[in-house]
C-alpha cells in the first residue's frame, strides 16, 4: 500500500508528464497555424490598400516560414525536453538522497555498535591492573574522610584487605563514591538540588546492584539522609510539575540501616570514632524529623495530639544519640549537632554552651557561629515578647523594649565577632544572611536616631541576599516580614506573611489578623 507522501509524489510526476504532452500536441500546432494566418492577413491587406501593417510585412517577406516554423518547433521541443529532463533529474536526485541518507543511518548505527563494544571491552580488559582500581578507591575514600569517620574505616579496609574486594565491587564502589563526592560537596555548599540530584542518581544505581557489602548500605541511608535534607530546603519538582516532598518514611529507613550497621563497626581500635559518627548521623536525623512536623490550625485534636507525640519522641531519640555521640567521639560538628538537639527541646542554655563549644574545638565551623547569633535572636524574641505581640495586638515598634535596650545592645555587640567570620567562611548560606537581617532589625530598635537608617537599609538589603540564594527560604520570609513591620513598611509586610500564609507556616495567620487592623 502507497503511504499518502508517495501517492503526492506520483501526482506530481503525473501533472509534469501531462504538462508536457500538452506542450508538444497542442501549443506547437497551434504557433505554426499563427504564423499562416498572418501570412494570409497580410495578403488581404495588400489588396486592401492597408499601409499600417507594413512592419509586419516586411517582418514575414524578410522571414522564411519554413525556418520561423522549424525554430519554433525546436524551442518547443527543447522546452518539453528539459521538462521532462528536469522532472528525470529531480527523481533520480531524490533516490540519490534517500540511499545516502540510508548509507549514513546505517554508517551511525554501525559507529554506535561499535562504540558500545569498545566500552565494554575497556570495562573488562585484563590490561588494567588490579592495583589501579584499589589506588583509585583509595585516593577516593582519602577525600571523604576528612569529613566522615566512618569513610577511613573503609580506607584501611581496602588497604589493607584488598584481595577480599573483587573487580566487579571496585569498579561499583568506585562509580558510587564518585558520585558521592558530589552529592557531599553540594551539600555543603547548600547548592540543594544538585544534592537530590546527585543522591537519586546514586540510589537508582544502588537499586540495580546486586551487591550488599556494609559500604552500599552505608551509601544508601547517606543519600536517603541527603535528598530529604535538599528537600526541606528547596521546592523541587518532576517533570510533570509534581512536587517532591520530604519523606519522613525514607528518613526512618535511613534510621533503620545506620542501626542495622552500628554492630558491624563497633569492634576495633577506632571503634570510638566511628561509633560517634553514627550516633550523629542517627540523632541528627531524628532532630530534622522533629523539626518537620508541625501543627497546624485545620489539624483534628487526634492529629495534633499525635503530632505532639511524635515531636517529643523523635527530641528525645535526638538528645539520647547526640550524646552519645559526643561520649565516644567529642568533634565540633557533633557538639554543634547536639546543641541543635538541646535548642529544639527548649534547654536554652546548654545549646549555647554546645555552640560556643563547637566554634572552640573548630574555629572554621561556621554553622557553630550561626547558630549562636541564631539563638541570640531568639532569645530577644522571646525577652521582648515579639513572638506573642498578635495576643497582645502590637507591631513590633509599638512593644516596649525600654529594659531591654541596654542588655540588647550588649548581646549584639558581643555576638559580632561570630557574624563576621560567618560571613567570611559562608556567605553562600542563606541562613547567616536572614539572621543578619534580625540583627540589623534589633540594632534599629535600639540604636540613635542617627544610626537608623543605616541598620534599615543593612536589614533589607541582607533578607535580599537570603532571598537571592534560596528563594523558598522559609527563615527569610519570616526576618524580611518582621523587618519590614518595624520598620513601619505595611505593603511589604504583608506580602511577605501572605507567603507564610498560604503554606500555614508559624504565626502567621495570627499576625495577619493583626496586619488587618493596622491595615
Amino acid at each position: 500500500m502507497c503511504s499518502e507522501k508517495d501517492n503526492r509524489s506520483k501526482n506530481r510526476g503525473d501533472i509534469r508528464g501531462s504538462f508536457s504532452n500538452w506542450i508538444f500536441f497542442v501549443i506547437i500546432p497551434l504557433m505554426i497555424v499563427g504564423v499562416l494566418l498572418a501570412k494570409t492577413i497580410l495578403f488581404y491587406c495588400k489588396i486592401g490598400d492597408i499601409t499600417d501593417v507594413v512592419d509586419l510585412e516586411v517582418f514575414l517577406n524578410n522571414t522564411n516560414l519554413l525556418d520561423m516554423g522549424i525554430g519554433v518547433v525546436s524551442i518547443a521541443i527543447s522546452v518539453w525536453l528539459g521538462i521532462n529532463i528536469a522532472n528525470l533529474v529531480d527523481r533520480r536526485e531524490i533516490e540519490r538522497i534517500k540511499q545516502e541518507h540510508e548509507k549514513i543511518k546505517q554508517s551511525n548505527k554501525a559507529v554506535q555498535e561499535e562504540l558500545i563494544t569498545l566500552e565494554k571491552d575497556i570495562n573488562e580488559t585484563k590490561d588494567i591492573p588490579r592495583e589501579y582500581y584499589v589506588t583509585k578507591m583509595l585516593s577516593l575514600f582519602d577525600e571523604t574522610v576528612r569529613k566522615y569517620d566512618i569513610s577511613m574505616f573503609f580506607y584501611m579496609d581496602v588497604k589493607n584487605c584488598p584481595d577480599e574486594y573483587d573487580m566487579k565491587t571496585l569498579k561499583a564502589m568506585i562509580d558510587i563514591e564518585q558520585e558521592f563526592l558530589l552529592c557531599v560537596n553540594a551539600y555543603e555548599k547548600c547548592e540543594w538540588y544538585d544534592t537530590y540530584k546527585y543522591g537519586e542518581s546514586i540510589l537508582k544505581k544502588l537499586e540495580k546492584m546486586e551487591l550488599k557489602t556494609d559500604y552500599f548500605k552505608l551509601r544508601k541511608a547517606d543519600v536517603l539522609f541527603y535528598i530529604n535534607v535538599a528537600k526541606t530546603h528547596t521546592t523541587i519538582e518532576t517533570k510533570n510539575g509534581e512536587k517532591i516532598e520530604f519523606s519522613e518514611r525514607e528518613m526512618i529507613k535511613s534510621i533503620e540501616i545506620y542501626e542495622e550497621l552500628v554492630d558491624s563497626f563497633a569492634i576495633g581500635k577506632n571503634k570510638d570514632k566511628l561509633l560517634g559518627y553514627f550516633h550523629n548521623t542517627i540523632g541528627y536525623t531524628y532532630d530534622l524529623m522533629e523539626r518537620r512536623i508541625s501543627i497546624k490550625k485545620g489539624d483534628s485534636e487526634d492529629e495534633k495530639e499525635g503530632k505532639r507525640f511524635n515531636k517529643k519522641k523523635y527530641n528525645k531519640e535526638s538528645l539520647k544519640h547526640m550524646e552519645l555521640a559526643v561520649q565516644n567521639n567529642p568533634k565540633g560538628r557533633y557538639y554543634r549537632n547536639l546543641g541543635l538537639a538541646y535548642e529544639h527541646a527548649g534547654i536554652y542554655d546548654k545549646a549555647m554552651t554546645c555552640y560556643k563549644k563547637s566554634f572552640e574545638i573548630d574555629p572554621r565551623d561556621y554553622k557553630a557561629a550561626n547558630n549562636v547569633i541564631s539563638l541570640v535572636l531568639k532569645l530577644f524574641d522571646k525577652e521582648i515578647g515579639a513572638n506573642t505581640r498578635a495576643e497582645a495586638g502590637k507591631l513590633l515598634f509599638q512593644l516596649d523594649i525600654s529594659a531591654y535596650k541596654e542588655q540588647i545592645k550588649s548581646s549584639l555587640d558581643d555576638v559580632m565577632k561570630y557574624v563576621d567570620f560567618a560571613l567570611y567562611q559562608g556567605f553562600v548560606f542563606e541562613d547567616i544572611h536572614y539572621n543578619l537581617c534580625k540583627v540589623h532589625m534589633y540594632y534599629y530598635l535600639v540604636c540613635d536616631e542617627d544610626s537608623r537608617v543605616l541598620h534599615m537599609e543593612n536589614s533589607l538589603i541582607e533578607g535580599k541576599k537570603a532571598l537571592l540564594l534560596n528563594e523558598m527560604s522559609t527563615g527569610t520570609y519570616f526576618s524580611l516580614r518582621n523587618a519590614c513591620e518595624c520598620f513601619g513598611n505595611k505593603e511589604k509586610a504583608v506580602e511577605y506573611n501572605r507567603w507564610l500564609v498560604e503554606r500555614d507556616l508559624g504565626d502567621s495567620r495570627k499576625i495577619q489578623e493583626l496586619y488587618n487592623k493596622w491595615l
